[in-house]
């Protein structure tokens, strides 16, 4: 990966292999497209902090921060892709999304199980002060405009495929 061309604000679009990806994918983008390997089972954020670049994430243990090179390779979670928007041109900008994130991580945000869960068990009642990576990726980015629909649940695979965000 380049990562020249990287900046705060970068959606990353994850793909992976393992039988949570497969439900994942099922559920998000339909059951025939359960190996689809080109089907958003994740979504991070990057941010920039002391001339480095991460991955803004929710993974289990909650909001973590990850080098781009923990998805090179062969490994469970890989880059499908990155996707910029303009939202994220100027530098005051970036500047208040790497405070927002900070800000979340320093809090010890915890991951939403349930919210991921009521896409498969619609009864299931999602938390409001928790998110899964979707939710913490729409949260953290207010400065965009994203569908009503994305009120209700977003995944990464609706992410994945909005409009207004260009592919770098």
């Amino acid at each position: 990966m380049d990562y020249s061309k990287l900046r705060t604000g970068d959606m990353v679009v994850c793909g992976g292999t393992g039988p949570a990806a497969a439900v994942i994918r099922s559920v998000t983008a339909g059951w025939r497209r359960w190996n689809d390997k080109s089907v958003a089972v994740h979504t991070g954020i990057i941010v920039r902090w002391a001339g480095q670049y991460f991955v803004a994430e929710m993974l289990g243990r909650g909001i973590t921060l990850s080098p781009p090179s923990r998805y090179e390779g062969k490994k469970r979670r890989y880059i499908i892709g990155i996707r910029r928007n303009h939202a994220y041109d100027s530098t005051t900008a970036r500047g208040i999304l790497n405070k927002r994130i900070a800000k979340l991580y320093r809090n010890s945000l915890e991951y939403d199980f349930k919210g991921i869960l009521s896409y498969v068990f619609e009864n299931c009642q999602e938390n409001p002060n928790r998110y899964y990576c979707s939710e913490l990726f729409k949260a953290a980015t207010p400065e965009v405009s994203y569908p009503e629909e994305f009120d209700k649940q977003v995944s990464p695979f609706d992410l994945q495929h909005v409009v207004g965000w260009k592919w770098i």
